[in-house]
């Protein structure tokens, strides 16, 4: 979409200069016309402009005087005040045709083309028309383009301790990024080097909420704003309990699927309430699922991990294992056994519950190009989703699945 600003007091000339902008049909447009420099203001501090057309002769506020100092004041402050959002392209147009040389050099100071405006002239219109066309020209370039912009984004579902604990790993400054339009969650920049001294660009966030509808929100507008070419989730998890699962295992989803996504009838014969799942799975890269593999048998990047642990509470006392296998997302915290069993009966290998994966896959799957080209989950075991359940290794299992992100991102991952 091409957003426009006009600001201008004159109805004829206004009409004019809508009629050359609707002329381009194939583009979605959004045209905002104000009558003075104050209400213009006001426009881009809350909203972003591809282009504005500034009336030179303009009053600051509508029925005062109108004079050119009003104007140049206007693109004085946009380039000063940080809470105003600068447009792609400002043209400046006057019907005058002696305007003094001081003011034409303060404009083309300030990057700012002078249109010469006459009511049945041509020269104003089309540069005016090709101006909109190397506007939309750049928009769509940029989007079409091919290409990462960022290395690493890492996304959380809580602040606490799953980002602080990434944070904590990732020692260095972590800067907010911010975007516009966009002031629902809080990203962070960041830089650190892998094994190679190569640098790593990256953005670390959380969501406001669990779920996998928050993930699915957050996850698609990381890529829209970020375009990385790797995209991980750690965090906490549920672990499915048997003998070979202790807290703070690290599990790395080999595929997930929605665990509430189905049919609910009633039985025929008692009445009684039947869920008929319908799960879509999403997947790991073959590339990623042979890493993990490889670092499953890795008895000195496990002991390493676990001695990197700070805290004196909340470690237990079993080695720290990495489990890849199917895990479930589900849009409610679960401590019943009767319902973990009713999901694991569709899944035998189920391995561990939780909340964000599947929201976190669908929406890397289906979002804008380019894809990332590994998406994976890497989420440790808190608990194990029944009456037992506590908070008493949360911190530890947010540091665990931290820990060996970190080890991926500097050892394993190609940049």
């Amino acid at each position: 979409m091409l957003s426009i600003l006009i600001i201008d007091d004159t109805p004829e000339k206004i009409t004019k200069l809508k009629s050359i902008i609707e002329e381009f049909k194939d583009f979605d447009i959004c045209c905002d016309i104000v009558n003075d420099t104050k209400n213009a203001l006001a426009k881009l501090e809350q909203s972003f402009y591809d282009l504005v057309l500034l009336d030179m002769f303009i009053p600051f506020e509508w029925g005062n005087d109108i004079n050119p100092e009003n104007a140049l004041q206007f693109i004085e402050q946009l380039n000063q005040d940080e809470d105003l959002h600068y447009p792609l392209s400002i043209l400046a147009i006057t019907k005058k045709e002696d305007l003094s040389n001081d003011i034409v050099e303060k404009l083309q100071k300030k990057t700012v083309s002078l249109l010469q405006y006459k009511e049945d002239g041509e020269i104003w219109k089309s540069q005016l028309r090709n101006n909109i066309k190397s506007i939309i020209g750049a928009k769509k370039s940029l989007f079409s383009r091919n290409e990462y912009y960022y290395d690493v984004v890492i996304l959380t579902a809580l602040q606490n301790p799953e980002f602080e604990k990434i944070k904590e790993e990732f020692e260095g400054q972590w800067a907010i990024e911010p975007i516009i339009g966009d002031e629902s969650n809080n990203y962070y920049k960041g830089e650190f080097c892998n094994k190679k001294g190569q640098k790593i660009k990256c953005i670390i966030t959380y969501a406001k909420q669990m779920a996998s509808i928050a993930s699915a929100a957050l996850t698609t507008k990381l890529i829209y704003n970020f375009r990385p070419k790797y995209l991980f989730m750690t965090g906490i998890a549920a672990g499915i309990n048997n003998a070979n699962m202790n807290y703070g295992d690290i599990l790395v989803a080999s595929e997930v699927w929605d665990g509430a996504s189905g049919k609910i009838k009633s039985d025929e014969n008692d009445g009684n309430a039947i869920f008929e799942p319908d799960y879509r799975h999403e997947k790991i890269s073959p590339a990623f699922e042979a890493i993990i593999n490889r670092l499953k048998d890795n008895k000195d990047l496990l002991h390493q991990i676990e001695d990197g642990y700070r805290s004196k509470t909340g470690k237990p006392q079993s080695q720290l294992q990495i489990h890849l296998g199917p895990m479930a997302s589900v849009p409610a915290v679960l401590s019943c056994s009767d319902e973990i069993n009713k999901i694991k009966s569709h899944q035998r290998k189920l391995q561990g519950i939780e909340m964000e994966t599947y929201g976190m896959f669908y929406a890397a799957a289906n979002a804008i190009k380019p894809l990332p080209k590994i998406v994976a989950s890497l989420k440790s075991v808190s608990d194990f989703a029944n009456v037992k359940k506590n908070d008493n290794y949360q911190e530890y299992a947010a540091y665990t699945s931290a820990a060996l992100l970190k080890h991926i991102l500097i050892n394993e991952l190609e940049y």
